[in-house]
Protein backbone atom coordinates (compact mmCIF):
# COMPACT_ATOMS: atom_id res chain seq x y z
CA UNK A 1 0.00 0.00 0.00
CA UNK A 2 2.78 2.51 0.66
CA UNK A 3 4.09 2.00 -2.68
CA UNK A 4 1.12 3.75 -4.10
CA UNK A 5 0.38 6.57 -1.03
CA UNK A 6 2.35 8.96 -2.70
CA UNK A 7 0.98 8.58 -6.11
CA UNK A 8 -2.57 9.39 -4.75
CA UNK A 9 -0.57 12.31 -3.07
CA UNK A 10 0.58 13.74 -6.09
CA UNK A 11 -2.39 13.01 -8.40
CA UNK A 12 -4.81 14.81 -5.08
CA UNK A 13 -2.39 17.81 -5.67
CA UNK A 14 -2.27 17.88 -9.55
CA UNK A 15 -6.14 17.48 -9.70
CA UNK A 16 -6.22 20.39 -7.24
CA UNK A 17 -4.59 22.52 -9.45
CA UNK A 18 -6.53 21.49 -12.26
CA UNK A 19 -9.62 22.46 -10.86
CA UNK A 20 -8.46 26.11 -10.24
CA UNK A 21 -7.37 26.17 -13.84
CA UNK A 22 -11.07 25.08 -14.98
CA UNK A 23 -12.59 27.41 -12.87
CA UNK A 24 -10.23 30.58 -14.30
CA UNK A 25 -11.73 29.55 -17.82
CA UNK A 26 -15.11 29.60 -16.12
CA UNK A 27 -15.30 33.81 -16.69
CA UNK A 28 -13.75 33.21 -20.55
CA UNK A 29 -15.95 30.72 -21.50
CA UNK A 30 -18.96 31.78 -19.88
CA UNK A 31 -19.16 35.61 -19.42
CA UNK A 32 -16.44 36.38 -21.62
CA UNK A 33 -18.52 38.10 -24.69
CA UNK A 34 -21.16 39.65 -21.98
CA UNK A 35 -18.37 41.39 -20.29
CA UNK A 36 -16.96 42.59 -23.76
CA UNK A 37 -20.62 43.86 -24.25
CA UNK A 38 -20.11 45.56 -21.13
CA UNK A 39 -23.88 43.99 -20.05
CA UNK A 40 -22.76 43.65 -16.25
CA UNK A 41 -19.70 44.11 -13.88
CA UNK A 42 -16.71 41.88 -13.43
CA UNK A 43 -18.24 41.64 -10.22
CA UNK A 44 -21.64 40.33 -10.89
CA UNK A 45 -20.29 38.22 -13.33
CA UNK A 46 -17.85 36.62 -10.87
CA UNK A 47 -20.73 36.51 -7.71
CA UNK A 48 -23.14 35.22 -10.24
CA UNK A 49 -20.53 32.56 -12.24
CA UNK A 50 -19.08 31.12 -9.33
CA UNK A 51 -22.44 30.05 -7.75
CA UNK A 52 -23.94 28.74 -10.46
CA UNK A 53 -20.90 26.75 -11.40
CA UNK A 54 -20.75 25.48 -7.54
CA UNK A 55 -24.22 24.55 -8.17
CA UNK A 56 -23.75 22.68 -11.21
CA UNK A 57 -20.27 20.88 -10.32
CA UNK A 58 -22.32 19.55 -6.69
CA UNK A 59 -25.78 19.27 -8.10
CA UNK A 60 -24.75 17.44 -11.58
CA UNK A 61 -20.97 17.03 -11.39
CA UNK A 62 -20.89 12.90 -10.05
CA UNK A 63 -19.62 11.08 -13.21
CA UNK A 64 -18.20 7.87 -13.06
CA UNK A 65 -14.99 7.77 -14.52
CA UNK A 66 -14.26 4.49 -16.30
CA UNK A 67 -10.42 3.20 -16.56
CA UNK A 68 -8.11 4.78 -18.93
CA UNK A 69 -12.13 6.20 -20.03
CA UNK A 70 -13.07 5.21 -23.17
CA UNK A 71 -10.20 4.54 -24.72
CA UNK A 72 -8.92 1.28 -24.02
CA UNK A 73 -10.18 -1.89 -25.89
CA UNK A 74 -10.10 -4.01 -22.76
CA UNK A 75 -9.72 -2.83 -19.23
CA UNK A 76 -9.19 -5.99 -17.93
CA UNK A 77 -5.81 -6.43 -18.78
CA UNK A 78 -4.85 -3.76 -16.61
CA UNK A 79 -6.53 -6.05 -13.48
CA UNK A 80 -2.92 -7.74 -12.53
CA UNK A 81 -0.94 -4.43 -12.56
CA UNK A 82 -2.39 -2.21 -9.88
CA UNK A 83 0.75 -0.42 -9.01
CA UNK A 84 1.19 0.42 -12.84
CA UNK A 85 -1.74 1.20 -13.47
CA UNK A 86 -1.72 3.84 -10.05
CA UNK A 87 1.14 4.99 -11.31
CA UNK A 88 0.05 5.71 -14.99
CA UNK A 89 -2.77 7.22 -13.19
CA UNK A 90 -0.51 9.73 -11.55
CA UNK A 91 0.50 11.09 -15.03
CA UNK A 92 -2.15 11.06 -17.10
CA UNK A 93 -3.42 14.02 -14.13
CA UNK A 94 0.06 15.46 -13.50
CA UNK A 95 1.36 16.04 -17.24
CA UNK A 96 -1.63 18.15 -18.45
CA UNK A 97 -1.92 20.54 -15.49
CA UNK A 98 1.72 21.93 -16.34
CA UNK A 99 -0.12 22.44 -19.67
CA UNK A 100 -3.32 24.26 -18.31
CA UNK A 101 -1.03 26.32 -15.72
CA UNK A 102 1.00 28.11 -18.48
CA UNK A 103 -2.12 28.05 -20.92
CA UNK A 104 -3.81 30.40 -18.19
CA UNK A 105 -0.39 32.30 -17.48
CA UNK A 106 -0.55 33.04 -21.33
CA UNK A 107 -4.18 33.90 -21.26
CA UNK A 108 -4.90 31.47 -23.88
CA UNK A 109 -8.35 29.42 -22.68
CA UNK A 110 -7.82 25.60 -23.10
CA UNK A 111 -10.63 22.29 -22.60
CA UNK A 112 -10.28 20.75 -19.57
CA UNK A 113 -10.70 17.39 -21.59
CA UNK A 114 -7.82 17.97 -23.74
CA UNK A 115 -4.78 17.55 -21.65
CA UNK A 116 -6.67 14.49 -19.76
CA UNK A 117 -7.22 12.54 -23.39
CA UNK A 118 -3.61 13.29 -24.15
CA UNK A 119 -2.22 12.13 -20.96
CA UNK A 120 -4.84 9.05 -21.38
CA UNK A 121 -3.41 8.40 -25.14
CA UNK A 122 0.68 8.65 -24.34
CA UNK A 123 0.14 6.48 -20.96
CA UNK A 124 -1.85 3.47 -23.60
CA UNK A 125 0.69 4.00 -26.12
CA UNK A 126 3.10 2.72 -23.58
CA UNK A 127 1.29 -0.04 -21.51
CA UNK A 128 -0.96 -2.31 -22.25
CA UNK A 129 0.12 -0.50 -25.85
CA UNK A 130 -1.18 0.86 -29.15
CA UNK A 131 -2.62 -2.54 -30.38
CA UNK A 132 -5.39 -2.46 -27.37
CA UNK A 133 -6.14 1.63 -28.32
CA UNK A 134 -10.02 2.10 -28.83
CA UNK A 135 -9.94 3.98 -31.77
CA UNK A 136 -14.02 3.61 -32.54
CA UNK A 137 -16.58 1.22 -31.56
CA UNK A 138 -20.47 1.44 -31.53
CA UNK A 139 -22.93 1.81 -28.83
CA UNK A 140 -26.71 1.90 -28.26
CA UNK A 141 -27.62 4.93 -26.59
CA UNK A 142 -25.43 8.58 -26.87
CA UNK A 143 -23.12 9.22 -28.18
CA UNK A 144 -23.31 5.87 -29.91
CA UNK A 145 -19.82 6.20 -30.32
CA UNK A 146 -16.36 6.22 -28.22
CA UNK A 147 -12.88 5.81 -29.05
CA UNK A 148 -10.13 8.30 -29.84
CA UNK A 149 -11.61 8.35 -33.22
CA UNK A 150 -14.79 9.67 -32.17
CA UNK A 151 -13.50 12.38 -29.80
CA UNK A 152 -10.79 13.89 -32.35
CA UNK A 153 -14.07 14.18 -34.61
CA UNK A 154 -16.11 16.11 -32.39
CA UNK A 155 -12.93 18.44 -31.91
CA UNK A 156 -12.79 18.95 -35.36
CA UNK A 157 -16.30 19.30 -36.03
CA UNK A 158 -17.19 21.43 -32.93
CA UNK A 159 -15.45 24.74 -34.15
CA UNK A 160 -16.41 23.98 -37.77
CA UNK A 161 -19.98 23.95 -36.80
CA UNK A 162 -19.78 26.82 -34.40
CA UNK A 163 -18.21 29.10 -37.38
CA UNK A 164 -20.61 27.83 -39.49
CA UNK A 165 -24.01 27.91 -37.78
CA UNK A 166 -22.93 30.81 -35.60
CA UNK A 167 -21.85 32.63 -38.62
CA UNK A 168 -25.59 32.24 -40.21
CA UNK A 169 -27.72 32.53 -37.01
CA UNK A 170 -25.68 36.22 -36.96
CA UNK A 171 -26.31 37.33 -40.87
CA UNK A 172 -30.13 36.07 -40.43
CA UNK A 173 -30.67 38.22 -36.80
CA UNK A 174 -28.77 41.12 -38.28
CA UNK A 175 -30.47 41.52 -41.22
CA UNK A 176 -34.36 40.62 -40.26
CA UNK A 177 -33.61 42.33 -36.68
CA UNK A 178 -30.89 45.78 -36.98
CA UNK A 179 -31.74 46.30 -40.89
CA UNK A 180 -35.09 45.94 -41.05
CA UNK A 181 -37.81 48.56 -40.67
CA UNK A 182 -40.14 46.13 -39.02
CA UNK A 183 -38.30 44.10 -37.19
CA UNK A 184 -41.14 42.25 -35.02
CA UNK A 185 -43.16 40.91 -37.76
CA UNK A 186 -40.12 40.17 -39.84
CA UNK A 187 -39.38 37.85 -36.69
CA UNK A 188 -42.90 36.46 -35.82
CA UNK A 189 -43.31 35.36 -39.70
CA UNK A 190 -40.34 33.54 -39.34
CA UNK A 191 -42.20 31.81 -36.26
CA UNK A 192 -43.72 29.09 -38.57
CA UNK A 193 -40.48 27.52 -39.83
CA UNK A 194 -38.56 27.75 -36.20
CA UNK A 195 -41.74 25.64 -35.53
CA UNK A 196 -41.53 23.16 -37.95
CA UNK A 197 -37.84 22.87 -36.82
CA UNK A 198 -38.39 22.46 -33.36
CA UNK A 199 -41.56 19.53 -34.59
CA UNK A 200 -39.13 17.83 -36.60
CA UNK A 201 -36.51 17.51 -33.90
CA UNK A 202 -38.70 16.41 -31.17
CA UNK A 203 -40.18 13.99 -33.60
CA UNK A 204 -36.67 12.31 -33.96
CA UNK A 205 -36.00 12.33 -30.41
CA UNK A 206 -39.15 10.85 -30.01
CA UNK A 207 -38.23 8.10 -32.37
CA UNK A 208 -34.74 7.46 -30.59
CA UNK A 209 -36.54 7.47 -27.19
CA UNK A 210 -38.68 4.69 -27.98
CA UNK A 211 -35.99 2.70 -29.54
CA UNK A 212 -33.69 3.17 -27.06
CA UNK A 213 -33.64 0.56 -24.36
CA UNK A 214 -34.89 2.56 -21.68
CA UNK A 215 -38.39 3.37 -23.47
CA UNK A 216 -40.07 6.76 -24.14
CA UNK A 217 -38.56 7.90 -20.82
CA UNK A 218 -40.64 11.15 -21.60
CA UNK A 219 -41.06 12.51 -17.73
CA UNK A 220 -37.66 10.94 -16.20
CA UNK A 221 -34.52 13.32 -16.34
CA UNK A 222 -32.27 11.88 -19.24
CA UNK A 223 -31.49 13.86 -22.42
CA UNK A 224 -34.04 12.37 -24.80
CA UNK A 225 -37.29 13.23 -22.03
CA UNK A 226 -35.51 16.82 -21.75
CA UNK A 227 -35.29 17.35 -25.47
CA UNK A 228 -38.90 16.14 -26.06
CA UNK A 229 -41.02 18.20 -23.62
CA UNK A 230 -38.67 21.25 -24.44
CA UNK A 231 -39.33 20.94 -27.88
CA UNK A 232 -43.20 20.14 -27.36
CA UNK A 233 -43.51 23.02 -25.38
CA UNK A 234 -41.20 25.47 -27.93
CA UNK A 235 -43.79 23.81 -30.95
CA UNK A 236 -46.86 25.47 -29.14
CA UNK A 237 -45.41 28.27 -28.22
CA UNK A 238 -44.11 29.51 -31.33
CA UNK A 239 -47.75 28.61 -33.38
CA UNK A 240 -49.81 30.51 -30.80
CA UNK A 241 -47.34 33.46 -31.54
CA UNK A 242 -47.64 32.89 -35.09
CA UNK A 243 -51.24 33.08 -34.47
CA UNK A 244 -51.13 36.29 -33.15
CA UNK A 245 -49.08 38.44 -35.80
CA UNK A 246 -51.78 40.36 -37.63
CA UNK A 247 -52.94 41.76 -34.01
CA UNK A 248 -49.15 43.19 -33.97
CA UNK A 249 -48.15 46.78 -35.47
CA UNK A 250 -45.32 49.03 -36.30
CA UNK A 251 -45.84 51.28 -33.70
CA UNK A 252 -46.54 48.48 -31.21
CA UNK A 253 -42.97 47.15 -31.68
CA UNK A 254 -41.36 51.21 -31.43
CA UNK A 255 -43.04 51.26 -28.04
CA UNK A 256 -41.58 47.81 -26.84
CA UNK A 257 -38.42 48.91 -28.20
CA UNK A 258 -36.97 49.74 -25.20
CA UNK A 259 -38.49 46.96 -23.31
CA UNK A 260 -37.14 44.38 -25.93
CA UNK A 261 -33.31 45.94 -25.29
CA UNK A 262 -33.51 45.46 -21.17
CA UNK A 263 -35.09 42.05 -21.98
CA UNK A 264 -32.25 41.61 -23.98
CA UNK A 265 -29.23 42.78 -21.62
CA UNK A 266 -31.07 40.42 -18.84
CA UNK A 267 -31.48 37.47 -21.33
CA UNK A 268 -27.40 38.05 -21.71
CA UNK A 269 -27.24 37.13 -17.97
CA UNK A 270 -29.54 34.39 -18.03
CA UNK A 271 -28.10 32.33 -20.69
CA UNK A 272 -24.62 32.92 -18.89
CA UNK A 273 -26.11 31.86 -15.98
CA UNK A 274 -27.32 28.57 -17.67
CA UNK A 275 -23.77 27.81 -19.28
CA UNK A 276 -22.00 28.28 -15.86
CA UNK A 277 -24.40 25.56 -14.61
CA UNK A 278 -23.27 23.33 -17.67
CA UNK A 279 -19.64 24.34 -17.34
CA UNK A 280 -19.56 23.23 -13.41
CA UNK A 281 -21.71 19.85 -14.25
CA UNK A 282 -19.39 18.71 -17.03
CA UNK A 283 -15.87 19.98 -16.34
CA UNK A 284 -13.43 19.13 -13.58
CA UNK A 285 -14.97 15.86 -12.55
CA UNK A 286 -12.64 13.94 -14.80
CA UNK A 287 -9.15 14.50 -12.89
CA UNK A 288 -11.26 13.79 -9.53
CA UNK A 289 -12.58 10.59 -10.68
CA UNK A 290 -8.64 9.72 -11.77
CA UNK A 291 -7.72 10.53 -8.23
CA UNK A 292 -11.48 8.68 -6.90
CA UNK A 293 -9.67 5.43 -8.62
CA UNK A 294 -6.20 5.79 -7.53
CA UNK A 295 -7.62 5.50 -4.11
CA UNK A 296 -9.11 2.17 -4.86
CA UNK A 297 -6.37 0.82 -6.26
CA UNK A 298 -4.36 2.24 -3.17
CA UNK A 299 -6.92 0.14 -0.43
CA UNK A 300 -8.07 -2.88 -2.67
CA UNK A 301 -4.44 -3.21 -4.60
CA UNK A 302 -7.05 -4.07 -7.37
CA UNK A 303 -7.90 -1.84 -10.88
CA UNK A 304 -11.86 -1.49 -10.92
CA UNK A 305 -13.38 -0.97 -14.11
CA UNK A 306 -15.11 2.47 -12.88
CA UNK A 307 -15.09 4.58 -9.63
CA UNK A 308 -17.17 7.79 -8.83
CA UNK A 309 -16.01 10.80 -6.74
CA UNK A 310 -17.35 10.89 -3.27
CA UNK A 311 -18.63 14.16 -1.72
CA UNK A 312 -15.07 15.26 -0.10
CA UNK A 313 -13.48 15.22 -3.49
CA UNK A 314 -16.70 16.76 -4.72
CA UNK A 315 -15.98 19.79 -2.34
CA UNK A 316 -12.56 20.03 -2.99
CA UNK A 317 -12.97 20.31 -6.71
CA UNK A 318 -15.34 22.97 -5.81
CA UNK A 319 -13.64 24.81 -4.05
CA UNK A 320 -10.47 24.54 -6.20
CA UNK A 321 -12.88 25.86 -9.21
CA UNK A 322 -13.90 28.67 -6.94
CA UNK A 323 -10.36 29.59 -6.03
CA UNK A 324 -9.23 29.88 -9.84
CA UNK A 325 -12.70 32.01 -11.04
CA UNK A 326 -11.44 34.58 -8.50
CA UNK A 327 -8.16 34.56 -8.50
CA UNK A 328 -7.56 34.19 -12.42
CA UNK A 329 -10.89 34.54 -14.12
CA UNK A 330 -9.64 38.38 -14.94
CA UNK A 331 -6.67 37.07 -16.59
CA UNK A 332 -8.54 34.94 -19.17
CA UNK A 333 -11.86 37.30 -19.40
CA UNK A 334 -11.13 39.52 -21.84
CA UNK A 335 -10.19 37.19 -24.51
CA UNK A 336 -13.59 36.29 -26.48
CA UNK A 337 -14.90 39.54 -25.47
CA UNK A 338 -12.64 41.97 -26.50
CA UNK A 339 -9.27 40.60 -27.29
CA UNK A 340 -10.29 37.97 -30.07
CA UNK A 341 -13.61 40.03 -31.38
CA UNK A 342 -14.96 42.92 -29.83
CA UNK A 343 -18.70 42.14 -28.80
CA UNK A 344 -21.44 43.87 -28.25
CA UNK A 345 -24.84 43.48 -27.05
CA UNK A 346 -26.23 41.73 -30.28
CA UNK A 347 -23.23 39.68 -31.08
CA UNK A 348 -22.79 38.42 -27.61
CA UNK A 349 -26.70 37.80 -27.39
CA UNK A 350 -26.32 36.14 -30.54
CA UNK A 351 -23.10 34.26 -29.50
CA UNK A 352 -24.71 32.82 -26.31
CA UNK A 353 -28.04 31.69 -28.02
CA UNK A 354 -25.70 29.71 -30.11
CA UNK A 355 -23.41 28.42 -27.78
CA UNK A 356 -26.57 26.97 -25.64
CA UNK A 357 -28.13 25.79 -28.20
CA UNK A 358 -24.86 23.77 -29.34
CA UNK A 359 -23.85 22.42 -25.99
CA UNK A 360 -27.60 21.16 -25.11
CA UNK A 361 -27.02 19.16 -28.63
CA UNK A 362 -23.75 18.14 -27.31
CA UNK A 363 -25.17 17.47 -23.86
CA UNK A 364 -27.66 15.30 -25.39
CA UNK A 365 -25.08 13.13 -27.14
CA UNK A 366 -22.73 13.27 -23.85
CA UNK A 367 -20.12 15.40 -25.38
CA UNK A 368 -20.64 18.78 -23.60
CA UNK A 369 -17.75 18.62 -21.67
CA UNK A 370 -14.97 18.28 -23.99
CA UNK A 371 -16.95 20.78 -27.04
CA UNK A 372 -17.41 24.34 -24.73
CA UNK A 373 -14.05 26.19 -25.70
CA UNK A 374 -14.36 24.85 -29.05
CA UNK A 375 -17.75 26.17 -29.41
CA UNK A 376 -17.63 29.54 -27.74
CA UNK A 377 -14.33 30.34 -29.60
CA UNK A 378 -15.26 29.69 -32.88
CA UNK A 379 -18.88 31.07 -32.21
CA UNK A 380 -17.01 34.43 -31.40
CA UNK A 381 -14.93 34.37 -34.88
CA UNK A 382 -17.98 33.71 -36.40
CA UNK A 383 -19.35 36.96 -35.81
CA UNK A 384 -16.36 38.51 -36.23
CA UNK A 385 -16.42 36.94 -39.63
CA UNK A 386 -19.61 38.22 -40.90
CA UNK A 387 -18.68 42.04 -40.38
CA UNK A 388 -15.11 41.56 -42.09
CA UNK A 389 -12.11 39.52 -41.48
CA UNK A 390 -10.04 42.87 -39.85
CA UNK A 391 -12.77 42.63 -37.06
CA UNK A 392 -10.72 39.05 -35.90
CA UNK A 393 -7.06 38.97 -34.22
CA UNK A 394 -5.65 36.32 -36.61
CA UNK A 395 -2.83 36.19 -34.53
CA UNK A 396 -4.34 35.39 -30.87
CA UNK A 397 -6.86 32.93 -32.77
CA UNK A 398 -3.88 30.94 -34.05
CA UNK A 399 -1.95 31.17 -30.60
CA UNK A 400 -4.97 29.28 -29.31
CA UNK A 401 -4.68 27.14 -32.01
CA UNK A 402 -1.38 26.47 -31.88
CA UNK A 403 -1.60 25.91 -28.16
CA UNK A 404 -4.75 23.18 -28.66
CA UNK A 405 -3.07 21.26 -31.28
CA UNK A 406 0.62 21.16 -30.18
CA UNK A 407 -0.44 21.43 -26.59
CA UNK A 408 -1.81 17.56 -27.34
CA UNK A 409 0.67 16.28 -28.73
CA UNK A 410 3.46 17.25 -26.05
CA UNK A 411 0.93 16.29 -23.40
CA UNK A 412 0.63 12.57 -24.92
CA UNK A 413 4.40 12.18 -25.66
CA UNK A 414 5.82 13.62 -22.02
CA UNK A 415 3.28 11.42 -20.52
CA UNK A 416 4.32 8.28 -22.60
CA UNK A 417 8.08 9.19 -21.93
CA UNK A 418 7.91 9.60 -18.05
CA UNK A 419 5.57 6.44 -18.06
CA UNK A 420 8.04 4.44 -19.93
CA UNK A 421 11.19 6.02 -17.99
CA UNK A 422 9.64 4.40 -14.49
CA UNK A 423 8.42 1.26 -16.02
CA UNK A 424 12.35 0.44 -17.70
CA UNK A 425 14.31 2.20 -15.23
CA UNK A 426 16.49 -0.68 -13.98
CA UNK A 427 15.60 0.11 -10.02
CA UNK A 428 11.93 -1.04 -10.69
CA UNK A 429 11.87 -4.97 -11.72
CA UNK A 430 8.98 -6.47 -13.61
CA UNK A 431 7.80 -7.80 -10.27
CA UNK A 432 7.81 -4.82 -8.31
CA UNK A 433 5.94 -2.73 -11.52
CA UNK A 434 2.92 -4.89 -10.56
Amino acid sequence: MDNTVWMVVVGEVAAVVHSVTIGANLMVNCWGTVLGAKVVSHRTALILGVICQSAGALAFGAVKYTVFGDLLQQWTKLESYPRLTAYSLMWIVAVPVVWQVLAVWQAVPVPAYLGTVAGTVGAILVFPGASNMELGKSTPSPPFLTGLGWDLAVWSIAPTFAVCGCALLYLLLRNMVLRNEDPLHTVLWWLPVVACAVSVECVLMLVYSIRSPNGTAAFDITPQGAVIIAAAVGSAASIAMCLGVPCLSRRLWHRAAPLVIRMNRLGLVVLAAVLSVAYGANTGQTTMGIVAMMHVITKSQAVPETATPGIVLHAIKTAAMLFGAISWGARLAPVTGVDLVQMSPFRSYVVMVYVTGTIIFFGALHEAQPTFSYVIVGSVVAVGLVEGPLHVNWKLLTKIALWWVAGFVVVMLTTAAVIAQGMYSPSIDSRGAR
